[in-house]
């Protein structure tokens, strides 16, 4: 099966009512925009496809055109499952006005989810979330008024309540790489983020659906080595080559951000928050850090203490850091770029 096509090619199997999964993170990373913006084309040239559902765990776009705004159209979109919408306001508009139905998951949730999917198991069984608002006896996640359906429920185990967090069957999965071969096993070696890529794969490859992957170069078979293969070929039914795919929003590869290369200078890794409210909350949260402390940072705010730590004296490089999309160490990047 040639697996080697185009994003037009690609768009055109969408079928209306599906439910699709689509990778990426804040600044663009591991965003196929060039297959999404294909999809959307084809929307706004024939009215398909509609009806969508569309899944994502963490925020994607440029509030302007890019990432989950290509779907911001009444009638192209019926729902949406994801972390926040913080990168597209005309998906926030939507919601909003009660245009389509919205859940708003914590984004670990819905990556742990879709890898239970994948495994067939009968959704997330989770503490978290409870006394949330995604609690169902708190609304279940549920962000307006014509969101009805209950996605997530009360269970106990064991005599203990946790949440179950209901499985779905996912029709596509729309993915980014680096490198693919003819066979369509990628790589996302020089990727800023791995994120949520194979449980997404495998949630739609076992929900029955397919796995398109948008990647900056097709080589030839066999150029891949086994043990840099991130999505195998047997989960993935296209594949499109797009040689002007950015890294980021910045554009071009920055091989310090995907951490191949080190940056020689700390302090040139991280910019210091421009907002002085925000700048005054970053430094008064840095003086909580000590010294061997395990941090875990997330988007928003908190995204600017480790900026502030650094050239505060605050001992920031004697942290065990993490941040939310899973990464351990490293320099921090804030805002678009977080993470």
């Amino acid at each position: 099966m040639r697996k080697i096509t185009t994003a037009e090619a690609l768009a055109a199997q969408i079928q209306d009512g599906a439910t699709i999964a689509i990778s990426g993170n804040g600044g663009g990373m591991v965003e196929a925009d060039h297959i999404l913006a294909a999809i959307e084309a084809r929307f706004l040239q024939t009215g398909h496809p509609r009806d969508l559902t569309l899944i994502h765990s963490l925020g994607i776009g440029d509030r302007d055109c890019k990432g989950t705004n290509r779907f911001a159209h009444a009638e192209m979109l019926k729902r949406i499952i994801a972390g926040h919408f913080t990168w597209s306001p005309k998906m926030q508009a939507l919601v909003k006005n009660n245009t389509i139905e919205a859940y708003c998951f914590p984004g670990g949730v819905i990556q742990a989810l879709l890898r239970e999917i994948g495994a067939g198991r009968p959704g997330l069984f989770t503490h978290v979330g409870l006394g949330s608002f995604v609690d169902p006896r708190n609304g279940g996640g549920k962000s307006n008024e014509c969101t009805t359906d209950e996605l997530v429920e009360l269970i106990e185990i064991d005599g203990e309540t946790k949440l179950r967090y209901r499985p779905f069957k996912v029709d596509y999965a729309i993915l980014r790489g680096t490198y693919a071969d003819p066979r369509g096993n990628v790589s996302l070696e020089e990727e800023a983020i791995d994120m949520d890529s194979y449980s997404m794969a495998l949630a739609a490859h076992n929900s029955g659906g397919k796995v398109f992957v948008q990647v900056r170069d097709v080589l030839e078979a066999g150029a891949i080595e086994p043990r840099r293969v991130k999505l195998p070929g047997i989960l993935v039914d296209g594949i499109v080559e797009h040689r002007e795919q950015p890294q980021t929003y910045l554009g071009g590869y920055d091989l310090t951000i995907s951490g191949q290369h080190r940056r020689l200078s700390s302090n040139d890794a991280i910019e210091l928050v421009s907002h002085p409210v925000r700048r005054l909350i970053a430094r008064r949260a840095a003086r909580e850090l000590v010294a061997g402390a395990s941090t875990n940072f997330g988007f928003g705010i908190p995204g600017g203490i480790p900026g502030v730590a650094l050239r505060e004296g605050v001992p920031y490089q004697s942290l065990w850091l993490s941040v939310e999309q899973g990464v351990h160490n490293g320099m921090m990047l804030d805002d678009a770029f977080f993470g």
